[in-house]
């Protein structure tokens, strides 16, 4: 039987666990995920969160709205860029202070594990929005780079965003014209997709300028890929809804779901969509 450890504790040996035992993007969700719950519960022994502390926590999550910067404009102010904490979020939050009190428990400590009581919220996980091409159009204009190039790649392959920003020179041939997606979330995910020519002219475009060896390098480091343009993304809708009556909500993710619906629309065949 080991001792009881504080949380924020208990998350660094559990994370060095998930590390060791995972893959690299599953070990990174639950690190971001562990972070509000050190927020809440940092400096508190792990066996005293309580049921009614999972479900103040829930609740005050649920109720939160992150505010993240948007770009500085000419005269000096930044936008903030305000969105609430979809279901979606506090699920996996939840899920994994689920995993964290079962790793302890495997460790030895008497824990009874409050999240296993809780009722996780409903998600709106099945509804996408596929864009109108007055909407693709109104959203690209009011986007800023690198967001509109990786929405138009998004628009006319159906790539993943971490695919695009993962997109290195290696991985692009122009000589026969195909990207090879050399990794991804599933082994399918490994494939070859070929250009259209607007996506061949902005890849070779940054082909040629870019000292890096990724196409969408990181800010501040050339030799990472680029971590997500989701600021950006918020920013974009804002604008493109300003002083509009019906305002057009969507995911940076529906861009692929709009790429897939247009082509079985023009007659792909869903057995080479699926691939």
């Amino acid at each position: 039987e080991r001792p009881v450890p504080r949380f924020d504790k208990a998350v660094e040996e559990y994370l060095a666990w998930k590390k060791r035992v995972a893959r690299y993007r599953t070990y990174l969700k639950a690190s971001y995920c562990t972070k509000p719950l050190v927020a809440k519960f940092g400096n508190r022994k792990l066996t005293s969160i309580s049921v009614n502390d999972v479900l103040d926590y829930q609740s005050e999550r649920a109720k939160e709205s992150p505010r993240q910067p948007g770009k500085p404009r000419k005269d000096g102010k930044v936008f903030i860029v305000g969105r609430t904490v979809k279901p979606a979020t506090v699920n996996r939050e939840l899920a994994t202070l689920r995993e964290l009190c079962n790793f302890w428990h495997r460790q030895g400590v008497r824990i009874d594990n409050p999240v296993s009581k809780i009722k996780f919220q409903e998600e709106d996980a099945d509804i996408f929005h596929v864009l109108t091409y007055e909407e693709e159009a109104a959203y690209l204009a009011k986007a800023n780079q690198p967001l509109k190039d990786i929405a138009l790649i998004m628009l006319q392959t159906a790539m993943r965003p971490e695919e695009v920003y993962h997109l290195t020179k290696k991985s692009v041939n122009f000589v026969q014209n195909y990207i090879q997606v050399e990794r991804g979330k599933t082994k399918a995910a490994r494939r070859r997709i070929y250009m259209t020519p607007q996506v061949r002219e902005i890849l070779k475009a940054r082909h040629e300028k870019l000292d890096s060896p990724y196409l969408f390098p990181r800010d501040g480091d050339m030799t990472k890929p680029m971590v997500k343009v989701n600021a950006g993304h918020y920013g974009a809708l804002v604008r493109m809804n300003k002083g509009k009556k019906e305002i057009v909500k969507f995911r940076l993710y529906d861009l692929r779901h709009t790429a897939a619906t247009r082509l079985a629309q023009a007659g792909t065949d869903l057995v080479t969509l699926a691939a």
